[in-house]
């Protein structure tokens, strides 16, 4: 069933929350306990760091939580030293040359392949960053790229589905990094 926790193997709520939009950095510890202990807490939805200009801001979206998940991850917030967010959600080019070296480190999905531009998308944005290291930082920020419509409707496809297959699990992943450097390399201009 697909309102079914894989991890605890609990019915999960359907519950309708607020879309987040904005540069939002977890801290790694975080990401991995989200990933491997409560996948299924309660967060809302992540909407990526720009707005499309036709998505409302106030958008709604369904997630399922977990009883188990986010009780969970409350006592997780309750240890000592951990937090969800590193420095007020803000990256440092440390932040930066880290992620991109984690990029350079993962494999590309192969899921990416079927998925209109992502290719190109993929290798711009490296590129980008690249040079954005080689330069010193002096960019024109004008030119980062973006991902096309066609990806932001598959990733807001793909987050809405109840149950992914292992390729597009892999393929939001490396989204997210690609997310996050963009997101990233936008802010150091500000």
């Amino acid at each position: 069933m697909k309102n079914i926790c894989k991890i605890h193997n609990m019915v999960m709520e359907e519950v309708e929350m607020e879309t987040r939009w904005g540069l939002i950095k977890f801290t790694q510890e975080y990401r991995k306990a989200k990933e491997e202990i409560f996948p299924n807490s309660g967060d809302s939805k992540l909407g990526g760091c720009m707005l499309d200009r036709k998505t409302p801001e106030n958008k709604k979206a369904l997630v399922y939580i977990c009883p188990k998940c986010k009780s969970l991850k409350e006592e997780w917030l309750r240890q000592p030293g951990n937090r969800i967010h590193s420095h007020g959600g803000y990256l440092n080019m440390d932040d930066i040359k880290r992620l991109y070296a984690q990029l350079r480190k993962t494999s590309f999905p192969a899921y990416g392949k079927r998925v209109g531009d992502f290719v190109l998308y993929d290798s711009l944005l490296a590129g980008y960053t690249d040079r954005f290291f080689q330069e010193e930082f002096f960019i024109d920020y004008s030119n980062i790229p973006d991902p096309d419509r066609n990806i932001w409707q598959l990733v807001g496809q793909l987050r809405n589905k109840k149950e992914l297959q292992t390729d597009e699990r892999e393929f939001l992943c490396y989204f997210d990094l690609l997310e996050e450097i963009r997101c990233a390399l936008h802010e150091s201009n500000n």
